[in-house]
This record gives C-alpha cells, sequence and structure tokens, in this order.
C-alpha cells in the first residue's frame, strides 16, 4: 500500500512514491545497497533530519509553527522491498501553514540542497499533483524517500531507508527521543491502538535543533548552513 500523508481536515493527501531509479511515482523502492547499521539508528537520523527541515523551512519561509498530527500515524512502515534482515520506516509528524506558489520553488532548491549530501537525488514532481505541488527526493542506495507538498497545508515526510531490523519498529522507542514533545502525537497509532510510548528523553525546546551525521561512505565534509541569508 502506497504511503500516503494526510494533511489537515480539509486538505488534501498527496502521495510520495518511487522506485529504484527514483524517476517515477507509483512504485515500490528497492534499495541498491542498504546501511548495515541498526533501524533504531536510522530512525534517529531521519527523525533528526525532518525536525530540522521543519525549522527550516519556518525560519526561513515563514510556515509558522508545526502542529503535531493527533489522528493517524505519524510513524509508518515504508512502502520498501527491502532484503531479508533489513527493514525501513517512515516519519511525518505535522502540518503547517501551506507554503504557497510564491515560495514552491525556492523551498524545493532548499531541501534539495540539504538532502543532497546525504545521497538523495534532485526532486521528481508528482505527475498527479496539482501544478505539481508534491515532490519526492529519492536516496538510491538506501531507497529512503523524502516528499515534500502542500495545498491548504504543508506536509513533509521523511523515510530511514532499508536498515538492519527483523520487525516492524524494532527497538523502538530507541532513537525517537530526538522529536520535540511538542510534536509527539499519536505516533503510530493504528499499531498500538492506544496511547503512545514516546522517550522520556525530549530535546531543550530551547535548543535548535542540528542535522544529523552525514553517512560513513560520505568523505566530503558538510557544514549545516546558517538560516540566515540563505535563500537565493
Amino acid at each position: 500500500m502506497r504511503i500516503a500523508v494526510a494533511l489537515v481536515v480539509g486538505t488534501i493527501v498527496f502521495t510520495a512514491c518511487g522506485n529504484d531509479s527514483g524517476k517515477y511515482f507509483g512504485e515500490r523502492a528497492t534499495p541498491n545497497s542498504p546501511r548495515a547499521v541498526p533501524i533504531a539508528q536510522a530512525r534517529r537520523e531521519a527523525l533528526t533530519l525532518l525536525v530540522y527541515l521543519y525549522d527550516v523551512l519556518t525560519k526561513e519561509f515563514g510556515l509558522g509553527e508545526w502542529t503535531r498530527f493527533e489522528g493517524g500515524e505519524q510513524i509508518r512502515t515504508a512502502a520498501v522491498d527491502c532484503p531479508e534482515g533489513y527493514t525501513a520506516e517512515s516519519y511525518s509528524l505535522g502540518a503547517a501553514a501551506p507554503l504557497g506558489k510564491d515560495k514552491w520553488e525556492a523551498a524545493v532548491k532548499r531541501v534539495y540542497e540539504i538532502v543532497k549530501p546525504y545521497g538523495f537525488e534532485p526532486p521528481q514532481k508528482d505527475p498527479n499533483a496539482d501544478e505539481g505541488r508534491s515532490v519526492t527526493f529519492y536516496n538510491p542506495n538506501t531507497a529512503a524517500e523524502i516528499s515534500l507538498g502542500f495545498e491548504k497545508s504543508t506536509a513533509l515526510q521523511v523515510g530511514s531507508g532499508c536498515a538492519k531490523g527483523t520487525q516492524l519498529f524494532e527497538n523502538w522507542p530507541e532513537g525517537a527521543e530526538v522529536v520535540p514533545q511538542r510534536l509527539r502525537g499519536s505516533g503510530r497509532a493504528l499499531y498500538t491502538m492506544d496511547h503512545e510510548i514516546w522517550p522520556d528523553q525530549a530535546p531543550d525546546p530551547n535548543t535548535p535543533p542540528a542535522l544529523p551525521a552525514l553517512p560513513q561512505q560520505q568523505t566530503k565534509p558538510y557544514t549545516p548552513p546558517s538560516h540566515k541569508n540563505t535563500r537565493k
């Protein structure tokens, strides 16, 4: 079943899709070389990147506060065909004000600037989205996908890609401590059927989020861009 990120009541649902080429929508992704790290580590890195991107879109594009999802799933299984012994998850914690046509192209460019060093390819537009207001960035090595879209609100989804694990949400809630308290809502709602269990530890709300370290195969150092004077 295709990953779908519900925005808020009355908004569209946009679909994050991709395959092993990152060129098409509607097919399950397959990794070229999944990372031999535990899914909890990949979860922590993906969630860290997601929260960082939320912060960038808020500060640089004036989206305001991201409102956490209280219904449905914030953490779900990803539509990825991982090899045996590997698993993949996907995360979308909340929604924000719509980007608008005037900010859309700049926001897509900015997100790509941030995620490119992690192995993500240029954005691919969803051919089914109105005026192309939904794009996916695909990592062919891990089959991780990042989706950005907007209509009546903005939503962002980040995948872990294939990582070592043998069951759904293995070692949860390890890795989720990077999620701020304000974004902790329904979590894995459809799987827990009860109140979600989140880690006790949470980031200091006064501390700006930081980017995760680059994967070990990356050799070129990457300096996180400043929030000041970064828009082009």
